[in-house]
C-alpha cells in the first residue's frame, strides 16, 4: 500500500515539473531570457491481445512507416527509478540508452523474462507525446538497461535526452 501511494508521489511530482516547464515563469526584469528545460518523461507499455478492449490501446510505432501494437494502458515501468539516460553513438547512427536503478532493474528483469517474445512499447511524454519505439523482447533484461533506437531525428533524441537528465537531477533532489 505505501509503494503505490510513494509512486502516486512520484507520478505527481512529475506531472509538476512538466507542467512548470511548460508554463514557465515570466518576469519584467531586463535580464536576457535563458532558454526553457523542458521536462521529458518515458512510459513502457507491454505488448498484449487486444481483446480486453478496456484495458489496451493500440499505439502506432514508427511515424513514416506506421506498424499498430496491441499495449497495456498500464505502464510496467516508467522514468520514476531512471538514473541514467544517454544518446549513443553507434555504427550508421545513434541509439538511446535508459540505466535503470534497482527496482527498475527488478522489474525491467521480471517483465521482460515473463513476456519473451513480445514487443515493449516506449512513450515519450515531453511537449508532444507519442510513441518512440517497440524492441523485440528476446532475452530477459538483467542488467536494467534499455538501449533502443527511437523514431526521432538526432535533434529530437538530444531534446529528449536532456528532458530525462533534467528529470533525473529534480528527482536526485526531491529524495535528498
Amino acid at each position: 500500500m505505501l509503494i503505490k501511494f510513494a509512486r502516486f508521489n512520484i507520478y505527481l511530482f512529475l506531472a509538476c515539473i512538466v507542467f512548470m516547464s511548460v508554463t514557465g515563469c515570466e518576469t519584467t526584469s531586463d535580464h536576457p531570457k535563458k532558454k526553457g528545460k523542458v521536462a521529458t518523461l518515458v512510459e513502457f507499455h507491454m505488448e498484449t491481445r487486444g481483446d480486453i478492449v478496456t484495458k489496451t490501446q493500440t499505439v502506432p510505432i514508427d511515424r513514416a512507416n506506421p506498424v499498430y501494437v496491441n499495449v497495456d494502458r498500464t505502464a510496467f515501468l516508467n522514468c520514476a527509478d531512471l538514473v541514467e539516460a544517454d544518446l549513443v553513438e553507434e555504427l550508421g547512427g545513434f541509439v538511446i540508452r535508459l540505466r535503470f536503478g534497482m527496482e527498475g532493474t527488478t522489474l525491467l528483469d521480471t517483465c521482460s523474462s515473463a513476456n519473451l517474445g513480445k514487443r515493449m512499447a516506449i512513450l515519450c511524454i515531453s511537449d508532444q507525446t507519442r510513441w518512440l519505439a517497440a524492441p523485440k523482447i528476446t532475452k530477459p533484461i538483467r542488467d536494467g538497461v534499455i538501449t533502443f533506437t527511437p523514431d526521432a531525428s538526432r535533434d529530437e533524441a538530444e531534446k529528449i535526452i536532456l528532458g530525462l537528465k533534467e528529470v533525473i537531477k529534480e528527482l536526485k533532489k526531491a529524495a535528498e
